[in-house]
């Protein structure tokens, strides 16, 4: 595999699970990112484990499979819901991991809602508008 600090651009990052969909190239979120090592949920698992299901609904959505980027926006808003209900206080920066998602959510609706041709409310989504 490639380590190198740029970007191909290239399709071949399966993201660490080796298997990829047909339809886009987007590899589907296994285990090994829903369970820590220990094989529990950790504070650590959960926000990034919500982070890769945000990423694959915006990709989904970015290449207008906007049924399988509705299908990761559920798993998103399940796996927010569990950082929120831990009170997790990991931080990006100085902003709460629970307060970044929570701007992820709005974006992710957006972007669906604008591929769905919802221009207007895909827009005002982001905004706290629309969706």
């Amino acid at each position: 595999g490639s380590s190198s600090g740029g970007t191909s651009g290239g399709g071949g990052n399966t993201g660490g699970s080796g298997a990829m969909t047909e339809d886009s190239g987007i590899a589907p979120l296994g285990s090994e990112t829903t369970e820590g090592a220990g094989g529990g949920e950790s504070n650590f698992w959960l926000v990034c484990t919500a982070t890769a299901f945000y990423a694959k609904g915006v990709a989904h959505a970015a290449l207008g499979e906007v049924a399988p980027g509705r299908r990761m926006r559920s798993a998103f808003l399940g796996a927010l819901a569990r950082v929120r209900s831990h009170g997790l206080q990991r931080r990006l920066h100085n902003v709460p991991s629970w307060e970044a998602l929570g701007v992820a959510e709005k974006v992710l609706e957006g972007e669906l809602l604008f591929r769905e041709g919802e221009l207007s409310a895909g827009v005002q989504a982001p905004l706290g508008g629309g969706g």
